[in-house]
């Protein structure tokens, strides 16, 4: 037998392509890296953007947080990581 499974939530506001993403370490949160250069920070809870921002200048490729949660890390096509 296949598993089945069904999509929980949706998460709209980039505007362009979703490139990576992540969770917050107590699962409160997901982080998103997107082609428009913005990471945005979703409540799990209610798929609302709490927090957006910007600063590179090409795509954001790579989001990631910490263990503990108290840094995150960007990397980007400007060939910088943040």
């Amino acid at each position: 037998r296949t598993a089945r499974s069904r999509c929980r939530s949706t998460f709209n506001g980039h505007k362009d392509f979703v490139l990576s993403v992540t969770f917050s370490p107590d699962g409160a949160y997901l982080v998103s890296g997107s082609k428009d250069r913005s990471v945005q920070f979703w409540d799990l809870r209610t798929a609302i953007a709490h927090l957006m921002l910007q600063g590179h200048k090409n795509s954001v490729i790579s989001v990631a947080m910490s263990r503990h949660g108290g840094l995150f890390a960007t990397g980007s096509g400007d060939y910088r990581a943040r």
